[in-house]
């Protein structure tokens, strides 16, 4: 555990504690929403990651006038009083999302970030709690004058220069977009793998990628170092021919610009984008996954009729 991540806090405080069913203690000093989503949480991620909570305790402290909106202290959680205080019957459905999504993400830092310290820590804990927010990440990454999820960090003041939306939510949808192309058993297999092999130790982000080679057996560090050593991100236009009763897909990339500019060069970036595809007969099923690796690629749908 990183030194900068204990915590003492000393004062009278009030407090509401619960235990969730292997006796573990989770306690705070108000607020009974925000209790009842930690002995959620917590319980969640043991079972998701396959690796037990190593405290015997969790304590959410808010804090007036806290300038972050929390600090993920290992089992002693600060927070901004309004990121975990509300009144169950006043309080708009919004604030009550927002404690729920603040709580729930701080959970997650006990194993991610306090077991270990990788490069990509940041973008776990928000892997299930991508909101609404990711579109305002996109339009700041659509300017020349954006950066990519992992940057280099030389004298600790740049430190505070990173944590912003393109490494929180852009990294997030980044994240969400892995977990959806191996699909939810091997991610969890594979978070377990990681954890319980670089538990208490520091790892770099191709440590979490080779774990994910490992299990799933696809190019994962091809595929994520597109996404998360260059900056902005590639629209996909789709173009569509029928030819009898299949369907032919014609896929391109092109890299956006919020002012439509781009260089030479910028023409020349790729990403490498899994794609899945489904039908309107059945939208919830893929009827094709594909991985677009160059400027363009066709996909050919069988038996995929006009109207579908």
């Amino acid at each position: 555990m990183s030194t900068y991540l204990v915590a003492f806090i000393v004062g009278e405080f009030d407090f509401l504690e619960d235990t969730i069913c292997n006796d573990l203690k989770v306690r705070k000093e108000q607020g009974k929403f925000a209790l009842d989503v930690a002995v959620k949480s917590l319980p969640f991620y043991e079972k998701f990651f396959s690796v037990s909570y190593p405290l015997p305790k969790m304590d959410l402290i808010a804090i007036a006038d806290f300038a972050s909106q929390a600090m993920e202290n290992w089992g002693l959680v600060t927070f901004r009083e309004t990121c975990l205080l509300c009144d169950e019957k006043n309080t708009v459905s919004q604030r009550k999302q927002w404690i729920s999504l603040v709580v729930a993400h701080e959970s997650a830092h006990q194993w991610f970030v306090l077991l270990n310290i990788c490069a990509l820590q940041i973008c776990i804990p928000n892997l299930i709690f991508v909101t609404d927010v990711t579109s305002g990440a996109l339009a700041f990454d659509g300017l020349h004058s954006s950066h990519p999820i992992e940057v280099s960090v030389g004298p600790p003041h740049e430190v505070t220069e990173i944590f912003d939306a393109i490494s929180y939510n852009k990294g997030a949808a980044v994240i969400r977009m892995l977990y959806e192309y191996i699909g939810d058993e091997c991610f969890s297999k594979v978070l377990s793998l990681y954890l319980k092999k670089h538990s208490y130790g520091n790892t770099v982000t191709e440590d979490l990628w080779a774990a994910l080679e490992e299990v799933s057996k696809k190019p994962i560090g091809k595929i994520m170092s597109t996404w998360t050593m260059q900056k902005e991100f590639p629209v996909i236009p789709v173009n569509s021919l029928q030819e009898g009763n299949n369907r032919i897909l014609t896929l391109s990339q092109e890299k956006f610009c919020s002012n439509g500019k781009l260089s030479e060069e910028d023409k020349k970036v790729l990403w490498i984008v899994p794609i899945s595809i489904s039908t309107q007969s059945d939208p919830s099923k893929e009827a094709f996954k594909v991985l677009l690796e160059s400027k363009n690629t066709e996909v050919v749908l069988n038996g995929v009729s006009a109207n579908d």
